[in-house]
């Protein structure tokens, strides 16, 4: 961080920290490999100066658009270059970035750890590799529809909510919600959000308790959608 001494000079993890740092970014780490770090660096430079008071959790998916948007301008990038860059960038934006109320030192390795995911997600949504589930028999949806759809989905949880599986149960409820034709764009979108919102909320996540996580989910994830649906096309 640009307000704290080299990592070198900074006393020994807490307990806590340790645990986040570990738990969190686990093999999630953020590979630069080909990345032109000057390039990266000047750009993220950029995007801190929208968050001159601080980085929210909300502005977690602004920040990967705005690389998205800055990285796609370049038509001579592959898809996996794209995706290098933007991790640059992002990696260099938390990095210099202050989040208020927490120590980056929890914070950095949280938004490290979801930052790849995501990003493959919305890199796969602008290359057409989501696939939908179409509806049977034309059925409508309703609250009980998705009821059983978090309840089936939860099954696969039962070793805890990891920070990096919001982008996995994103991807799969917007191929689920989308496979109804009869559904409008907001509809779907707020179906979406209502069903990742329930599977958070009935989901434990391991190190941290839940009263500190759920919200950060949450403020991700209408975003999100939002961008994902974007990227789609819709």
């Amino acid at each position: 961080m640009l307000d704290l001494p080299p990592e070198q000079f900074q006393g020994p993890k807490t307990e806590i920290e340790q645990i986040i740092a570990e738990a969190a970014i686990g093999d999630q780490r953020l590979k630069i490999t080909k990345a032109k770090e000057e390039d990266t660096y000047t750009y993220a430079k950029e995007i801190l100066g929208i968050f001159s008071d601080g980085f929210q959790w909300s502005d977690f998916v602004s920040m990967i658009r705005s690389s998205f948007e800055f990285v796609q301008k370049n038509q001579d990038l592959t898809v996996d270059e794209q995706k290098e860059k933007i991790l640059s960038i992002l990696s260099h934006v938390v990095d210099l970035t202050d989040t208020p109320h927490l120590p980056d030192s929890y914070t950095d390795p949280l938004f490290k750890s979801m930052i790849p995911p995501i990003v493959d997600i919305v890199t796969k949504a602008s290359n057409g590799q989501f696939q939908l589930i179409p509806a049977l028999s034309g059925e409508v949806p309703n609250s009980h529809t998705f009821k059983d759809y978090i309840a089936k989905t939860k099954e696969a949880f039962t070793d805890g909510f990891q920070w990096t599986d919001l982008s996995v149960i994103t991807r799969h409820t917007i191929e689920f919600v989308s496979g109804f034709p009869g559904l409008t764009l907001e509809k779907k979108k707020s179906s979406v959000v209502e069903i990742v919102h329930g599977i958070i909320d009935s989901t434990d996540t391991p190190y941290l308790p839940d009263t500190f996580i759920d919200p950060i989910f949450k403020s991700i994830t209408g975003p999100t959608v939002d961008l994902i649906f974007e990227k789609l096309g819709y």
